[in-house]
């Protein structure tokens, strides 16, 4: 049993707020125009999915619970989620972490709801020491044109990618910086794809690797912290006694 303790911050919300904004550079006939972020979201699509979301659908406290579940459950090895357990000198055993809120806990990102927005390179939720940001999105997305998101996707997605990112404090505590920053050599320092393998045909996927072809179907079902990265957080709390 490992109690993990991270210390979440609330990085507040894009996309749910409108600005007035002057139209007329002559202040005699200045008119304040109200511009809101989902004005360009194409009618077809609202037709089609609905309302874009106008105000947060998530609390900060929900995000957070959210976030500690998916650490707890993809950085445990249980029975139910690996190829029998983690064997340890001969012998199974089940490693169960529990994720909890401590303010002086592991460094951890900051949680920013994200919809009606555009992506981009810096969108990405991402854990290094120089940012740290974990994106809860949903609803309308601007990728190369506007999506949709629904919300027990986005849910499952934020879940799974709250464990991913925390888990490179660890791997960086364990490893040191390139183990993290190209998760273990399946990455370049820049997030491109450099490993040549594809997602397993059957068995653990490693939460902490990259993989050059698409999500597999039953990805959510198979995808865990390996062996080697679940242990390392065990040695990590090791004690130095004097």
């Amino acid at each position: 049993d490992v109690t993990l303790r991270v210390n979440l911050k609330d990085g507040g919300a894009n996309g749910v707020k409108c600005i007035e904004k002057d139209i007329d550079p002559d202040p005699k006939f200045r008119v304040p125009m109200k511009i809101c972020p989902w004005d360009k979201i194409p009618e077809n699509l609202i037709k089609k999915y609905g309302e874009p979301i106008k105000t947060r659908t998530k609390s900060f406290e929900e995000l957070k619970n959210m976030a500690l579940e998916g650490v707890s459950k993809y950085w445990s090895r249980k029975l139910t989620n690996t190829d029998g357990g983690t064997i340890i000198n001969g012998e199974s055993y089940e490693i169960v972490v529990n994720a909890v809120q401590d303010d002086k806990g592991m460094k951890a990102p900051e949680i920013i709801y994200f919809t009606n927005s555009k992506e981009t390179n810096f969108t990405r939720s991402h854990n290094w020491e120089l940012s740290r940001k974990l994106f809860y999105k949903i609803g309308f997305l601007k990728f190369s044109r506007w999506e949709y998101l629904p919300e027990n996707k986005g849910i499952i997605r934020f879940i799974e990618t709250s464990a991913h990112e925390m888990g490179h404090e660890i791997l960086l505590a364990y490893g040191g910086q390139m183990y993290s920053k190209k998760h273990k050599e399946t990455s370049s320092i820049l997030q491109n794809i450099t490993n040549k393998n594809s997602y397993p045909k059957k068995g653990e996927i490693d939460l902490m690797k990259y993989y050059k072809n698409s999500v597999v179907y039953d990805y959510y079902d198979r995808v865990v912290a390996s062996k080697e990265d679940a242990l390392s957080l065990i040695w990590l709390t090791k004690l130095e006694l004097k």
